[in-house]
């Protein structure tokens, strides 16, 4: 027994949808402010966690460079461990350097947060709750603001 046919539609095909320069600017625009606060905030809970890195960055160097000397000759689970140890320290290292870019990072929040602030309603005590002090609010522009509830 033959099965009836039924004739399908096709479907037109879709337009790429094109952005102008101006769409991609605004697009380019809230996600370098997003970026610049969230880099904010993450170097904000490392310096309020006490994880300020305390190593000089030419002794984890040195460590480094002996560590890479004792991996040529060791094997099993003492170069597991030296591989570990290494990865540590270079963890360290960019650790040194974000702690030398907080006043970068709070510099470029002071100049984004108003806006962002705006778009996304973010009221001022959310911004203290989230350990962000009230000199740092004041200079970016953000308003003490009072809301009643109930």
């Amino acid at each position: 027994m033959k099965r009836a046919t039924t004739a399908r539609k096709r479907k037109a095909p879709v337009k790429s949808r094109t952005r102008n320069a101006a769409h991609k600017k605004k697009v380019f625009d809230a996600k370098s402010e997003s970026q610049r606060i969230s880099h904010y905030l993450r170097a904000l809970e490392t310096r309020k966690n006490g994880r300020r890195p305390k190593k000089n960055p030419d002794v984890l160097e040195r460590r480094i460079v002996s560590l890479q000397k004792y991996l040529k000759e060791a094997t099993g689970l003492r170069r597991l461990q030296a591989v570990q140890r290494i990865r540590d320290m270079r963890r360290q290292e960019a650790e040194l350097a974000d702690a030398g870019n907080f006043g970068k990072y709070e510099a470029d929040f002071v100049a984004s947060a108003a806006a962002y602030s705006e778009k996304q309603g973010i009221e001022y005590g959310s911004w203290r709750e989230v350990g962000v002090s009230a000199a740092v609010l004041k200079k970016a522009g953000i308003a003490v603001t009072r809301v009643r509830v109930g």
